[in-house]
């Protein structure tokens, strides 16, 4: 029996500085008529973009799509003495005791992330900081003690904000674009409102203030037109027991093929200010029986 959808060598990546980041590699897969077909996979791992290249984003669905992220203020600088970063996970501590408080009516829950690798997130460090000093004509010796005494001293905080859900910001077919194999591309809408704002706002004040404590030169903080993305893609694919306003129902079943299940974070009604791995995992977790009882009995 010839396959109903055939997909060879598909690769997709996407390029930050030196470093190429692949969501999908050499993925081969056949889908012959009548088979169940279950995606899973922790965050990031690109099931988004495969069932897009699948085609089963169906433009014939109803409900709002809300498209979330943790939006990320970025800030670095030179700390006034060596902290000795670049060893070790990307991020050994953290700032937790600003996630919950009455303020959150007017700006959102946070955690402060403190970076491990340096500068490496924001400038590309240390291969940047070597081609920067070797512009300015150093050589040898010289230029590695310059590599080091820089290296040594450079800190970074990252403030994960929670983003509240905005029928706004969604993902949705385009019939006027497609790729090369026909299907859809993806319409992306996607905002920062205020409330997210006020939050990036707090974090660079609780940034600067932390900065000038340890004495730190070179201050940098990304602008809110400069934020970074935590590339922990919520929503679009909401859980609900309603189909006109949800994609899910609460065994993450799509209502509209009772085939398909959708097990990641774009089941996300909201998406809090931390990572969502773990959520994702209990998710999966309760979605099994239901997986297991549909395999079983059709």
């Amino acid at each position: 029996m010839a396959a109903l959808i055939q997909l060879r060598h598909i690769e997709k990546y996407f390029e930050h500085g030196p470093t190429r980041t692949y969501v999908l590699r050499r993925v081969n897969l056949d889908v012959n008529e009548g088979e169940f077909i279950s995606i899973m996979g922790p965050s990031g791992a690109g099931k988004s973009t495969l069932l897009h290249m699948l085609g089963m984003h169906d433009s014939a669905w109803t409900g709002e799509y809300y498209l979330m992220d943790h939006p990320i203020q970025l800030s670095y600088a030179l700390a006034g003495s060596p902290v000795w970063p670049y060893r070790g996970p990307l991020s050994t501590s953290g700032v937790e005791n600003t996630r919950s408080g009455d303020w959150r009516a007017a700006r959102p829950s946070f955690r402060i992330e403190i970076g491990n690798d340096g500068w490496s997130w924001p400038t590309g460090a240390p291969i940047a900081d070597a081609q920067e000093l070797t512009a300015k004509g150093l050589r040898g010796v010289a230029l590695q003690k310059a590599i080091f005494e820089r290296t040594a001293r450079e800190i970074r905080f990252g403030t994960l904000t929670e983003q509240l859900p905005d029928p706004a910001n969604r993902i949705v077919p385009d019939d006027t674009k497609r790729d090369a194999l026909g299907l859809p591309r993806p319409r992306i809408a996607y905002r920062l409102d205020d409330y997210t704002r006020a939050g990036l706002a707090e974090a660079r004040r609780i940034h600067e203030d932390a900065f000038v404590r340890i004495k730190a030169t070179e201050i940098h903080h990304n602008p809110d037109s400069g934020f970074q993305g935590a590339g922990h893609v919520l929503g679009t694919t909401r859980m609900g027991s309603d189909a006109r306003t949800s994609v899910v129902d609460a065994n993450l079943r799509a209502h509209d093929h009772r085939n398909l299940f959708l097990v990641g974070s774009g089941v996300f009604p909201t998406g809090g200010a931390a990572n969502p791995t773990l959520t994702i995992a209990a998710l999966a977790l309760r979605a099994v029986d239901a997986i297991r009882q549909s395999v079983t009995t059709g």
